[in-house]
């Protein structure tokens, strides 16, 4: 059987179970394969699997899911750090180009924007050792807000500190 990935998943091959023998392909290869089925009233086919391809250029890129391993890795080698703390180390030290030292791209080769990958492709090294984070505790958004103008009167205020935004 062969599985093929929808346009929207592009090039990334998506982890799936498939309790049958199965090849998983992208969409444009997909395509190719359906074309020469349909091109033909008999036809046949061989897919070789030729190895692991590590180390392109194109690499990383941005895939249609995100994992949260990376939080669980920082708060064991950190476990002082807030979730603040956390967050500022992952978004400061991201990668926002690839291997080729290009744009991340996403799942069609098309430049990711930041919708597509935030802060960008998580280096769990250097978030490790940032060299500088920023640690923001809710009360500090207080002041913030006041500074604003924000109030209780106009429908913003924090939990168990109404009072101070009068």
């Amino acid at each position: 059987m062969i599985v093929m990935n929808d346009e929207l998943d592009g090039f990334v091959t998506t982890a799936s179970l498939h309790v049958l023998p199965a090849s998983h392909v992208s969409y444009v290869a997909g395509s190719a394969i359906k074309a020469y089925i349909n091109s033909s009233s008999s036809p046949t086919a061989t897919i070789l699997f030729k190895g692991t391809v590590v180390g392109l250029p194109e690499a990383p890129q941005v895939a249609e899911f995100s994992s949260e391993w990376h939080c669980a890795l920082l708060r064991s080698a950190h476990p002082d750090w807030s979730p603040a703390a956390i967050k500022s180390a992952i978004m400061t030290t991201a990668n926002l180009n690839n291997l080729g030292d290009k744009p991340i791209s996403d799942q069609q080769f098309v430049q990711a924007t930041v919708f597509d990958m935030g802060a960008g492709h998580v280096n769990p090294a250097g978030a490790n050792n940032p060299g500088l984070i920023y640690d923001i505790q809710p009360d500090d958004y207080i002041p913030y807000l006041c500074g604003l103008g924000y109030s209780q009167r106009g429908g913003t205020y924090s939990a168990g500190h109404s009072d101070m935004l009068k």
